[in-house]
């Protein structure tokens, strides 16, 4: 029973403490995160006039190591283990795919399948819902 409960705490702080954002001179437009939040919230609104119960955030941390990131400005009660994330670039291209492992605090954590690439700080976060 003390490790179901020590997992989550790990990962939790796993992400706070060894978080890093990787680039790469040579990047490309697939290679290139969302950035700003202005971009964020311009996608959110688009995203949400065709379907309000869709869910947009941003990668705010990333464990490549791991293939863990965590997603913010998001509301967290919205999420639970298990649900499918796909993640883009500014130019709305899927760069890779995940599954929420954990919902802490003001975060979602999700371990993330890179596609084009690993998501980055920077990077959004889309939860479709039918």
């Amino acid at each position: 029973m003390k490790i179901t409960r020590f997992v989550p705490v790990a990962l939790a702080a796993a992400l706070v403490v060894g978080c890093t954002s990787s680039k790469n001179a040579d990047d490309q437009a697939i290679d290139q995160p969302a950035g700003s939040l202005q971009v964020v919230a311009e996608l959110r609104a688009a995203y949400q006039a065709v379907n309000p119960n869709t869910r947009v955030g941003y990668v705010n941390a990333e464990l490549p190591g791991a293939q863990l990131v965590s997603v913010t400005d998001v509301p967290v009660e919205d999420f639970h283990p298990g649900d499918a994330i796909t993640f883009i670039n500014a130019q709305q291209q899927t760069i890779a795919t995940g599954r929420v492992v954990n919902v802490v605090d003001n975060a979602v954590h999700v371990k993330y399948t890179p596609g084009e690439r690993a998501p980055a700080v920077g990077d959004i976060a889309i939860k479709f819902v039918r």
